[in-house]
């Protein structure tokens, strides 16, 4: 065995028979396995010679040699029995005190080294005459590379490929033959080694900051040595089966879902359309794989066909761009592949650099399939030179600029396939409108059939929540609002006139909604009779609602035993008139199958008046709940 050569010796990288190989072919994979030591100097190579492989040699030679460098040159392995660098009777003693004592089949420590020793003896006469004999050595070649940086020593092993050249000469830093007879119905080589440097990595005496020291993976390195099929081939499996079992093996999609999917798309060339997987993902990946958004970009431009497979874009699934550290930023690296991505269903937004404004509206004026948008709450940080938790809240301030409905209501005429909308604006934010839309407080026509509105925070007119129902026929079915404030009760009052054919979900939640004069309707009261189709209610928040809201829903239109139960939660007016009689009234009439009513007067009704009401719910099979605004009075 040599387990080093003078500097400048050069390995013998070619397989001793060119022609048994040439009848096999290789896999090589690498792994971390558990962890024995801090330093991680022990590392693990394993031949395997299966599937008829082990007939064609005679043993497995594994060469482990590196470049001349200054580096590389102090670099030693050996075998972990034999390597200085390990207090192997320091291992030896710890492993007796786990397991209390030997087991009787176990050899002990000078059993192993006298088995080590005749291996070794083995291995030289192998060595020796291999030519000579009538097969041919197996030789697996790993080249050691420096994979130092600034900060950490490390070296590492990858496998050499025949025919593999070099411009410097190569020093044998390993060299290990096994030998094996044809009788052996396998061969499996498995050599742990042991360097002076570190496989994972140890911090270079230069290095600033704080290191806490833990257990690394021991590096495993598996070569397989598989003999090729002479048996006719499968038929080729259809591309959407094979799509299909790509899917379902990575479904989870968890780490390393990238170089998975690279993994089956190398499998063979029928397999190789798989990797368009990772478009489609584009936008649903892993957190800890979010890839760069301008290598996305020039990949787009070298191959441009596979942009309509992305179907949608958050600017916080990729990696942070140029200067700015927050991965919801949207920057120019951003756009440059949303104008790409032209077939993007999907769009999530939510700060802007302020620059690319103008352009980032005419980009998404292009993107005519969409069907679901979303524009999320600016994030507001803290300025970090203020270190007072007291501090005035004013130095928080959102980053770049936000979209807010009057940038989404000029863009409408442009997503005739929008279904789903989404736009949660700055509390504190005023509309931004020019003089001329102050006059007229008018928008283009579009012809979307907008099935989920979701409106959150920010002021919004009337005008404005009128225009995202379709003009020719209403096609809304959910809606939910919270923190509006700038409604007014007419309003609400001609929105859900407009929409109660197909309205199914309202909720309103804490909205500020004014009333002309004290005497006018509640918005509720009045359009509850005409939603034939609702069967959920949540409102949340004064002058919305009185108990004539919960009277007058009309029977459901819906059908079949799959259709969800009519449920409805209000809070009811604080100036309307609340006593058991109302209640009562309401329960005899109503068509709501559980009902959860909120008003003040509850917390002074007394255990009868209780027992009353709830009686009478039990009669008709109603779910009925009385709650006062705080819980902790009732």
């Amino acid at each position: 065995m040599m387990d080093g050569q003078e500097k400048g010796d050069t390995a013998q990288l070619e397989i001793d028979s060119t022609e048994p190989l040439g009848r096999h072919w290789m896999s090589y994979s690498v792994y971390s396995g558990p962890a024995d030591i801090l330093n991680g100097q022990t590392c693990i190579i394993s031949v395997t010679l299966d599937a008829g492989a082990h007939t064609s040699f005679s043993g497995v030679r594994t060469l482990i040699v590196g470049k001349v460098t200054e580096e590389l040159d102090k670099v030693r392995v050996k075998d972990w029995l034999e390597s200085p660098y390990v207090n192997n009777h320091y291992y030896t003693m710890r492993s007796r005190s786990f397991k209390g004592r030997l087991e009787p089949k176990r050899p002990s420590y000078r059993e192993t080294l006298a088995h080590h020793r005749n291996v070794n003896e083995q291995s030289e006469k192998l060595l020796a005459s291999g030519s000579k004999t009538q097969l041919p050595i197996c030789t697996v070649t790993l080249e050691l590379s420096d994979t130092s940086n600034e900060n950490w020593s490390s070296v590492g092993l990858t496998l050499r490929y025949k025919g593999l050249s070099t411009h410097k000469p190569l020093r044998v830093i390993y060299d290990r033959a096994v030998p094996f007879t044809p009788e052996q119905r396998s061969m499996i080589s498995v050599l742990r080694l042991n360097s002076n440097h570190s496989f994972v990595g140890i911090p270079k005496p230069t290095m600033t900051g704080m290191l806490l020291r833990v257990s690394s993976g021991t590096p495993n390195h598996s070569i397989r040595v598989l003999s090729l099929s002479t048996r006719r081939s499968c038929p080729t499996l259809p591309l959407e089966v094979i799509r299909r079992i790509t899917h379902h093996a990575l479904q989870q999609r968890g780490r390393g879902f990238r170089s998975s999917l690279l993994s089956f798309a190398l499998v063979c060339k029928a397999w190789s359309p798989v990797i368009d997987i990772f478009w489609e993902y584009l936008g649903t990946l892993d957190v800890s794989e979010r890839p760069d958004p301008s290598s996305v970009s020039r990949a787009l431009w070298k191959k441009p066909e596979k942009a309509k497979l992305v179907k949608s874009f958050r600017p916080w699934d990729y990696r942070a761009a140029g200067e700015n550290k927050q991965p919801y930023y949207f920057s120019d690296a951003h756009l440059d592949v949303l104008s790409m991505v032209t077939s993007v269903k999907a769009l999530s937004v939510s700060s802007i650099h302020p620059p690319l404004v103008e352009l980032f509206l005419k980009v998404i004026s292009t993107l005519s399939c969409i069907e679901k948008c979303t524009i999320n709450n600016p994030i507001t940080f803290r300025n970090e030179s203020s270190r007072d938790l007291d501090a005035d809240k004013s130095s928080d301030s959102p980053q770049g600029y936000h979209l807010d409905i009057s940038d989404i209501l000029k863009i409408l005429p442009h997503w005739n396939n929008l279904r789903t909308l989404f736009i949660s604006q700055n509390k504190d934010a005023k509309l931004r409108r020019t003089n001329e839309e102050l006059k007229s407080d008018t928008y283009p026509s579009h012809n979307c059939k907008i099935q989920e509105l979701y409106l959150q925070d920010g002021e919004i007119t009337g005008s404005q929540l009128l225009h995202f129902i379709s003009p020719s026929e209403s096609s809304l079915s959910r809606v939910d609002f919270h923190g509006l404030h700038g409604l007014l009760n007419h309003d609400l009052i001609s929105f859900f006139s407009q929409v109660s054919s197909t309205i199914k979900w309202i909720v309103v939640s804490r909205c500020s909604i004014l009333r002309d004069t004290e005497d006018e309707e509640y918005a509720f009261d009045v359009v509850m009779s005409k939603m034939v189709s609702l069967h959920y209610v949540f409102i949340e928040g004064p002058n919305l609602a009185s108990p004539l809201s919960v009277m007058r829903k009309p029977k459901s239109t819906r059908r079949g035993t799959n259709a969800l139960p009519n449920m409805i939660s209000v809070e009811l007016a604080g100036p309307c008139q609340v006593n058991i009689d109302n209640i009562l009234e309401v329960l005899q009439v109503t068509t709501w199958q559980t009902i959860r009513l909120v008003h003040p007067s509850f917390s002074g009704w007394g255990a009868e008046l209780r027992d009353r009401v709830h009686e009478a719910a039990r009669q008709r099979k109603i779910s009925l709940e009385l709650f006062h605004p705080d819980p902790m009075l009732l």
